[in-house]
């Protein structure tokens, strides 16, 4: 690849450390959308990898939504979501990612404008 650079290929992927861009990762020669390591999978294909996604095996998710159950509040406007759920005993459940099992859609009908 160049003077003084060894020419190895550490991942056995068939491409030289030097010009690969993962090289340590034997299943990519280039980051993708989840970087290096990572699978750049979209399991429910909405077009957003698994990595982003924050129900991967949904159809269609709405990012930027807030729900809440008993005195708290919806912060969405109107229109269809699905609901996916995280099991505390596996997981915080603190992060969008950590919400994998789809157990249904929900649609929100927001205030309508006064005239």
């Amino acid at each position: 690849c160049g003077c003084d650079e060894t020419e190895s290929d550490e991942d056995l992927d068939g491409m030289l450390n030097c010009l690969d861009l993962c090289p340590f990762d034997a299943l990519k020669v280039l980051p993708g959308a989840c970087g290096c390591g990572v699978a750049d999978t979209d399991s429910d294909g909405d077009g957003t990898p698994d990595c982003f996604d924050v129900c991967p095996m949904a159809d269609a998710i709405y990012d930027s939504v807030s729900v809440g159950f008993g005195s708290a509040s919806f912060t969405a406007t109107g229109g269809a979501y699905r609901l996916c759920w995280c099991s505390p005993s596996t997981s915080l459940c603190s992060q969008p990612n950590e919400f994998r099992v789809d157990v249904g859609g929900m649609k929100l009908i927001g205030p309508t404008r006064m005239m």
